[in-house]
């Protein structure tokens, strides 16, 4: 779905690729290190791959209006009972997590952050947002991880995790908290209080936002 004309949105889908996918799956042609070493003729195809991609993904202005939308966006945002599209502007259903996201896409930064919609089914939605701030016309990409679906490399060989260690890190890509964890595991809350402080200190990051940043480079 491309909302308005993709005349413009070109340079802003290349500075996606560059910094929001992974590099060792971008197609060669277009892992470049500055935007304006993509040939424009280049755009086209750009587009195309973007918008097969199985990841859902759209670019928002500030207001949250819709200005591109891949086409696994569009069939996501169609199954979703808690996000809705409103005269062509993203928003969430619940109006105080509406709220959230509004600000969420308004303190968007040059980093990627996370923003999770939390769901009553616990089919929450984690949200990697993202400025592209050295447009003309500033605006936010937006990627969409189911938190129940993402299959993952094998992260404990990755990061050195431990067994114990692993089960705790894939709870909190799910949306678990501590108290749950240590309830569904069997374990004192102090025990996985250390296990997610040394999973952090082997992910090198400070927040679940980190984390979430850190591991969905590993999604298959």
């Amino acid at each position: 779905m491309c909302v308005e004309p993709m005349h413009g949105v070109g340079t802003a889908l290349r500075m996606v690729i560059e910094r929001s996918i992974p590099l060792q799956s971008v197609p060669p042609i277009f892992a470049r290190s500055h935007a304006s070493e993509t040939p424009a003729s280049h755009d086209g195809s750009l587009c195309h791959w973007l918008m097969t991609d199985p990841v859902p993904r759209v670019l928002v202005d500030r207001n949250l209006r819709l200005v591109w939308a891949n086409e696994a966006a569009d069939s996501f945002l169609a199954q979703r009972h808690d996000l809705e599209v409103r005269k062509a502007a993203l928003g969430a259903v619940d109006s105080a997590q509406h709220a959230q996201l509004v600000d969420a896409i308004g303190a968007s930064t040059d980093t990627t952050r996370c923003w999770e919609l939390l769901s009553a089914d616990d089919n929450h939605i984690v949200m990697q947002i993202r400025r592209l701030s050295d447009l003309d016309r500033p605006l936010i990409a937006v990627t969409f991880w189911r938190t129940e679906t993402p299959r993952f490399a094998n992260l404990s060989r990755v990061f050195d995790l431990t067994k114990a260690e692993h089960a705790v890190l894939l709870k909190l890509l799910n949306g678990s908290v501590a108290d749950g964890i240590a309830e569904c595991h069997g374990v004192s809350l102090d025990t996985v209080r250390t296990q997610i402080r040394s999973i952090y200190a082997k992910l090198d990051v400070s927040s679940r936002e980190g984390l979430f940043h850190k591991v969905m480079a590993y999604v298959l």
